[in-house]
């Protein structure tokens, strides 16, 4: 079966040989493929600005269930070109939706689709980030303007949207379901409790759009995000520390994280253990605190762009294992799929594929 990405670039300063696009082959053994190419005069007049389109295309095999289930699936096939404008009427409408969507998945389909999620979105931002790095383009850092879908053909010639879509958020990739049945009752469960977003992830946000007009405060808001993180997560897990924590002088943060996260009781836990955050964030938290300290204290500069970009992923990653910790078992979803591998290395955890989630218990 053949399973494709479509996303549309923002305009790379790049050329195109007689109007041929460009297509490069990542390697694997699935010959899985990316091909960068101008827009289309109708592709033209529905999109602003200038940009390209880039499509990544693999073949994979699935297991006879999964392919059983893709057989079951409405078979509906899109037009030979759909802008997104185009996909959000027909989402909007219902017609990208099936029966299957409105209930979970099967968990053999929702492995499989995730794989191939994670498998595109990679090919394209690694090529992306290849092309501006070998040709030293000044450009902005994220390459991606909108993404139109991913699709499966059993003939690489007629194409159907998978189950699950794929869209973007804050510059990086992010992946969603498309809300089922289960995802909206949990969403309603959340507000009708009286849960509010933490304040963690609201000052997170708040550094993540400050991180290039104002790198000093991005720095500066963005430990305090790590740190009010975890006082609060002391304050849910146990409620009788929550004063101290809030209140009274803590040791340094990284020292907090080694020492007695481990011991906090989690609501849920990692093959019935409770984790440090991985290697890579607790180097990242050491030296946001060395940095934070000598740009407040001292007045240096902040850390460069790339040095302080990885450090507000890192609090990003430590603040959605704190969810989890807490007891919304979606949210270590959304920790990068190579902090989850780390972990599976560093703390030798089962694991299947380099792209599952770790497994839960």
């Amino acid at each position: 079966m053949y399973f494709k990405l479509e996303v549309i670039l923002n305009k790379l300063i790049i050329g195109f040989d007689n109007q041929q696009p460009l297509i490069f082959q990542t390697g694997d053994k699935q010959g899985t493929s990316v091909t960068i190419r101008l827009p289309t005069s109708e592709e033209k007049q529905k999109h602003k600005g200038e940009f390209l389109v880039c499509t990544a295309l693999t073949e994979e095999e699935p297991t006879s269930e999964v392919r059983t289930v893709f057989q079951k699936l409405p078979q509906k096939p899109l037009p030979d070109t759909l802008n997104a404008t185009e996909v959000t009427n027909l989402r909007m409408q219902g017609k990208l939706r099936s029966k299957n969507q409105a209930s979970k998945l099967p968990n053999a389909l929702e492995d499989f689709t995730s794989k191939i999620h994670h498998k595109l979105a990679d090919s394209v931002r690694r090529t992306a980030r290849i092309i501006r790095w070998r040709w030293a383009m000044n450009i902005q850092h994220e390459p991606i303007k909108s993404t139109l879908g991913v699709y499966w053909s059993s003939d690489n010639k007629t194409w159907f949207p998978l189950p699950r879509e794929l869209y973007l958020m804050g510059g990086h990739f992010e992946f969603y379901f498309q809300p089922s049945a289960r995802m909206r009752s949990e969403m309603e469960s959340l507000i009708k409790a009286g849960n509010n977003e933490p304040l963690g992830h609201e000052l997170f946000l708040e550094a993540w759009e400050l991180r290039k007009s104002n790198p000093r405060s991005a720095l500066i808001i963005g430990m305090s995000a790590a740190e009010v993180g975890f006082k609060q997560c002391i304050g849910k897990l146990v409620p009788d520390a929550e004063w101290l924590a809030t209140n009274a002088p803590t040791p340094p943060l990284d020292k907090m994280l080694s020492n007695y996260l481990p011991e906090l009781p989690a609501k849920l836990t990692i093959e019935e253990r409770v984790l440090k955050p991985s290697r890579t964030i607790r180097s990242a938290i050491r030296k946001g605190i060395a940095a934070r300290n000598s740009t407040v204290h001292v007045g240096s500069k902040a850390p460069r762009w790339d040095d302080l970009e990885e450090l507000l992923l890192s609090i990003r990653d430590f603040l959605y294992l704190l969810d989890y910790y807490c007891g919304f078992e979606w949210a270590l979803e959304y920790i990068r799929d190579e902090v989850r591998a780390e972990m599976v290395t560093e703390f030798e955890l089962k694991s299947t594929n380099p792209y599952s989630t770790i497994d839960l218990r």
